[in-house]
């Protein structure tokens, strides 16, 4: 392969590996504000627990899975609504039918209610760092395979013999 073409699939690589960083960085900030925006606009009200579902992670691996508990509340205008949580928890005994739950919900959307405070809701923190480390990383890479290629006899092979 020439130096040129093996150069060229090198940018490549490192443009691609700096966008899906981009990326991860910008899911992460939105993801973070729009956690803040439920935080500011966060309610709670008392619900029940209807059922508890279990969903497998991977059909691969039937045991694991975790638990969706199904609750109803009622809004502070007095509608009643019912929704499954979308996190979920391991511990199936963690809900039970007929418990009654604090509820944190957006009254303007109260049919995206979960029951993970607005303070616990860090997904868009952890996505961003992620993407701030590989955004990082990826030029320390570029300089370690720098300086790998600087090396005497790097990319050198001897004659080839067959046995």
């Amino acid at each position: 392969m020439s130096a040129e073409l093996m150069s060229r699939e090198r940018r490549l690589r490192l443009g691609l590996g700096l966008v899906g960083a981009a990326m991860v960085i910008l899911c992460g900030v939105v993801q973070w504000s729009s956690g803040a925006d439920f935080a500011a606009a966060a309610t709670t009200a008392d619900g029940v627990v209807l059922s508890v579902e279990r969903y497998a992670i991977s059909a691969g691996y039937p045991e694991s899975g975790r638990y969706h508990p199904r609750i109803r509340f009622v809004t502070a205008d007095g509608s009643a609504v019912t929704f499954e949580d979308t996190v979920g928890v391991e511990d199936g005994s963690q809900y039970r039918e007929g418990d009654e739950v604090t509820v944190h919900y957006d009254p303007t959307r109260p049919e995206g209610a979960t029951l993970r405070p607005a303070g616990q809701r860090s997904d868009g923190v952890v996505l961003t760092v992620l993407g701030v480390l590989i955004f990082m990383a990826i030029p320390f890479g570029v300089l370690l395979r720098q300086r790998a290629d600087r090396r005497p006899g790097h990319g050198r092979r001897g004659p080839a013999t067959i046995a």
